[in-house]
């Protein structure tokens, strides 16, 4: 009752734009769509995702963010994050959150909605047979092959293996045991985690209707070919959208760049490597040449590999030293070398 405006995050996936229509057939009060795009690549994907919230009904607050306002964010996302999470993604948690304190809103957020009603096209791609193009998720980390890791290249998976061991004794089916993959591993220790940790910084309310244990329970028991079905994830969340609101597959079937990291990475990895090969090298987990010459090849080659491995390593050392060493300011202050 004491809740005066809604917000609701549009991305433009099924889970948030089916939770987007959702509420607009309930909601009795105000709504707020904020909706994350990441430089200027996605203003087609803003200007689809906008029409879509307007014509819900929706106040419409834009949540941009270029490679400046990315870095300087980042600093404070870092000191928010109490574990070492690197996901990028946390940008767009911290814009949302702030712009939700500002206007005092209830977050209603989609959490959990991909991974329950089969959604991702990973669970897609580890469905196929090999000779199709199909690969275990997460069969290799983004560091894996680029030599210099002092415990190996492939112990960063221990956890992950541990985790598809136990499952293995459960009466579950193969999209199932996807699912419970990411339940177990990525949903806690990722976005729940970061969500949660920058939502409580600024106080802001956050509602995850997705994991009510009887919506959650009753997707996860779902058939597989109600999840997925040929190259269409959450088959049947799909169906009722298109049903329940039809224009809204325009904004599911709109291509939207994803934050475009290897790029912003390149263009600083010549800046960033004396700090982060010092930084990482002095916490025992790579020497300092293996460091440098990960953001040489990332500032020559700008491929995602490479951004990736350059971002790893650089988020590491930020969290390092903002909560092991206990600096504070802006990245340059944090880095200690003028970056």
């Amino acid at each position: 009752a004491d809740v005066r405006v809604i917000g609701c995050v549009l991305t433009g996936d099924l889970a948030s734009t089916a939770l987007a229509v959702a509420i607009a057939r309930r909601a009795t009060r105000r709504v707020r769509a904020y909706i994350p795009i990441a430089g200027d690549e996605g203003k087609h994907a803003q200007e689809v995702t906008t029409a879509f919230a307007k014509s819900l009904g929706f106040e419409v607050v834009p949540v941009t963010i270029d490679s400046d306002a990315f870095f300087d964010a980042l600093p404070g996302i870092g000191k928010a994050m109490a574990d070492p999470v690197g996901d990028h993604a946390a940008w767009a948690w911290d814009a949302v959150a702030k712009a939700a304190h500002h206007d005092g809103a209830t977050l209603i957020l989609p959490t959990g909605g991909q991974e329950l009603f089969g959604a991702y096209g990973r669970y897609r791609t580890a469905a196929r047979p090999l000779w199709l193009g199909g690969r275990a998720m997460r069969g290799r980390g983004h560091l894996q092959g680029l030599k210099g890791l002092h415990d190996g290249p492939s112990h960063w998976r221990d956890g992950l293996t541990g985790v598809e061991s136990r499952l293995r004794g459960g009466n579950f089916t193969d999209i199932q045991m996807m699912q419970l993959l990411d339940i177990a591993t990525w949903l806690p220790n990722d976005t729940l985690l970061g969500e949660h940790q920058i939502f409580a910084r600024l106080g802001v309310d956050a509602r995850r209707p997705f994991l009510d244990p009887a919506l959650a329970g009753l997707a996860f028991s779902l058939a597989d070919q109600l999840k997925v079905r040929g190259q269409t994830g959450g088959v049947l969340l799909r169906h009722w959208l298109f049903k329940s609101f039809p224009t809204s597959r325009i904004v599911i079937e709109t291509e939207r760049p994803t934050l475009p990291l290897g790029k912003w990475m390149a263009e600083r990895a010549k800046a960033l490597a004396p700090a982060v090969g010092r930084i990482v090298s002095e916490t025992g987990q790579m020497e300092e040449p293996h460091v440098r010459a990960i953001f040489e090849a990332t500032a020559a080659k700008k491929t995602k590999r490479l951004g990736m491995a350059a971002w790893q390593l650089f988020y590491f050392a930020l969290w390092y030293r903002l909560h092991i060493e206990g600096a504070d300011g802006d990245i340059e202050t944090v880095l200690g070398n003028g970056a």
